[in-house]
C-alpha cells in the first residue's frame, strides 16, 4: 500500500535484531502530515522524510513483494489517504489518466527534493557546530594507537 499522511506524524523504526519478536529498535525517520505546520527540527530527532509511504513501489515495482523496512508507529493522531498498488497502479496508467500520473509522480519528486535538501541543511548544520567546537577548543582528543587496537 502507499499512504500519504494528511495530518499528524508517524515515526519509522527499524525492527530489533536483539529478539526473534518483531520490537522496536532505532528510529531511522519521521513523517510529517502534508497539513501538518512546521515540524521540529532538532539534530536529535530522527529525519523527516515528507508524508508519503511507499511511494518507491510506484517506481520500483522490485519493491512490491518486499516486507517494509521499517515499522512506522504514529506519534501523534494522524489522518492518512491509503492505495492499494496494483488499483492505483492501474488507474495512473490508463490512457485518459495522464494527469493523474503526473500529479502521483509530482507528488513524489517534491518529496524527493524536500528530503534531499533537508539533509543538506542537517549536515550544514553539524559542520558549523563542529566547527564552533573547533574554535572553542572543545574538540577532542584524536585516539591514541592504543585505543585504535
Amino acid at each position: 500500500k502507499m499512504l500519504v499522511i494528511v495530518s499528524g506524524e508517524a515515526i519509522a523504526y527499524k525492527y530489533s535484531k536483539v529478539s526473534a519478536r518483531r520490537e522496536l529498535g532505532v528510529a531511522v525517520c519521521r513523517y510529517i502530515g502534508r497539513l501538518t505546520g512546521s515540524p521540529d527540527h532538532h539534530p536529535a530527532y530522527p529525519p523527516i522524510r515528507g508524508s508519503v509511504i511507499g511511494g518507491s513501489a510506484l517506481i520500483d515495482i522490485g519493491v512490491l513483494g518486499k516486507a517494509y523496512p521499517a515499522h512506522v508507529v504514529a506519534k501523534s493522531d494522524v489522518e492518512w489517504i491509503e492505495w492499494d498498488y496494483e488499483t492505483l497502479h492501474d488507474e495512473i496508467n490508463q490512457k485518459f489518466r495522464r494527469a493523474l500520473q503526473a500529479s502521483f509522480y509530482h507528488l513524489l519528486y517534491q518529496e524527493l527534493l524536500g528530503t534531499l535538501n533537508r539533509d543538506d541543511e542537517a549536515r550544514k548544520y553539524r559542520r558549523s557546530e563542529m566547527n564552533q567546537e573547533v574554535l572553542s577548543g572543545k574538540e577532542a582528543k584524536p585516539p591514541s594507537m592504543r585505543q585504535l587496537f
